[in-house]
């Protein structure tokens, strides 16, 4: 039996889970599914047209309740993804806090392509001028690289690129592009991924500016030496000390009792004199002591008072004051002052300071010869002052640590060490140096210059 052609409205119909626009047309007992993949031919027995009514409302209402089903989930879906999303952002917020904090920048290499490409750059020196998003040859870090740290850096690097290692961890120094400047630089990097051979498809990693740090460290050092050198001073001061002083007080302490005993004006003279000879040495040990304990203070940074004075009638005195204490007539002191009169404009006492300490070893190390204070103006300004001996000498590998204090190189000679310490010190006080030169069993010639 016949029936007109009757026309269904385009409605979606579920089809393998999926909703598809469908056009329904009943011809004659046979409905036509036209789909976009392919027709699909359904024979259907004869319908009249109340039934078909009453079939296609429910189908409909069917359709749409699953509609609403597979929107309802697709909604869910969205407010997960919006809620992984809205997590993920405050981390990266504080992740990139970190990095600012902490003055770092984040990387990427690709060991194929061999680049190197900047996520972040907090570094307050970048040395590598670094452009964030973009690739830059890594041969072009390895340039930048400090030559003595250069091989290890990049052996590190290639081991990880080999897959002979996964992590990488260095401090090296590395120089600003277009200037000689070197900064100190930590890296920490690992392997991200890896191919089907195993090897690293990209390496990530992270770099920072340690200059402050190294400083820090560098600070620390000299504040750790500074902490050993006063300790090994008190030490050698405390070794020092007792029998330093107790030899010239037990001579002044021992012929000042036998004194008032002595027969003859003779040997009441020569009492007399060891008297006083011990008395000008326990005072030169304290001036010492005393000197050295202001650098320790830093007493000795204060502004030295200067004067005009002429050097001639000081380099004289020191010459005339020490010609009356020699007994030894073994021995002659000479002078070699060319200098003639000169003024300048200095510290007197504590020059005379430093001539009496040379004029003290010269006499102290010297058994037979001369003893020589001279003077010469030198081109460019400069006042040398030398006091040249013929003594026993100093052994060369000796003669850098002759100045430092408490260095006795005869521990069987009187005296504490402090004296050329101490002269080092006023030297550098005016402006001047002090050193010497000198050959075992020929003689030594100190000296102190003084920029005028």
């Amino acid at each position: 039996m016949a029936y007109d052609r009757l026309p269904v409205c385009l409605a979606p119909i579920l089809y393998n889970g999926w909703f598809s626009p469908l056009c329904l047309t009943l011809t004659d007992g046979i409905m036509y599914l036209l789909t976009g993949m392919n027709i699909c031919l359904i024979e259907v027995p004869e319908l009249n047209s109340q039934v078909l009514w009453i079939c296609i409302p429910s189908v409909l209402i069917l359709l749409l309740f699953l509609f609403f089903i597979r929107l309802r989930r697709q909604h869910r879906e969205l407010d997960e993804e919006m809620g992984l999303f809205g997590k993920l952002v405050p981390e990266n917020v504080e992740f990139d806090m970190v990095l600012k904090v902490m003055n770092m920048a984040l990387w990427r290499i690709n060991p194929t392509t061999r680049t190197i490409v900047y996520d972040n750059d907090y570094r307050s020196d970048a040395v590598d001028k670094a452009v964030l998003g973009q690739g830059k040859p890594l041969d072009d870090i390895y340039s930048l690289l400090a030559p003595w740290d250069r091989d290890r850096v990049e052996h590190s690097l290639e081991s990880m690129f080999a897959g002979l290692s996964s992590e990488m961890y260095g401090i090296y120094q590395m120089r600003e592009e277009n200037a000689d400047r070197y900064h100190w630089m930590e890296t920490n990097a690992t392997v991200m991924s890896r191919n089907a051979e195993g090897l690293p498809n990209m390496v990530v990693g992270t770099s920072t500016c340690i200059d402050l740090r190294k400083e820090m460290e560098k600070e620390l050092l000299v504040a750790r030496n500074r902490a050993e050198e006063s300790d090994r001073i008190k030490s050698a001061f405390l070794a020092n000390i007792s029998h330093e002083i107790k030899t010239p007080l037990n001579a002044i302490v021992g012929f000042s009792d036998i004194l008032p005993m002595a027969e003859t004006e003779e040997e009441r003279e020569k009492m007399v004199d060891i008297i006083k000879e011990n008395n000008h040495k326990l005072l030169r040990i304290f001036d010492s002591v005393v000197a050295q304990s202001k650098e320790d203070a830093a007493l000795a940074q204060e502004t030295v008072e200067k004067s005009w004075f002429d050097i001639d009638p000081l380099l004289h005195d020191v010459l005339r004051q020490y010609a009356e204490v020699n007994k030894n007539p073994q021995i002659v002191l000479e002078g070699e002052i060319s200098t003639g009169s000169l003024n300048i404009y200095s510290n007197k006492e504590r020059i005379r300071t430093i001539l009496e300490h040379f004029m003290d070893n010269a006499l102290k190390f010297t058994k037979s010869g001369r003893v020589v204070l001279g003077s010469v103006w030198r081109e460019g300004g400069v006042l040398h002052i030398y006091v040249r001996d013929t003594g026993i000498g100093i052994p060369k590998d000796q003669q850098d640590r002759i100045f430092e204090r408490f260095v006795k190189l005869d521990d069987f000679v009187q005296g504490m060490g402090l004296g050329l310490s101490v002269c080092r010190s006023y030297a550098v006080s005016l402006g001047g140096r002090v050193g010497v030169s000198s050959t075992e069993n020929i003689g030594s010639t100190f000296w102190f210059d003084l920029l005028i």
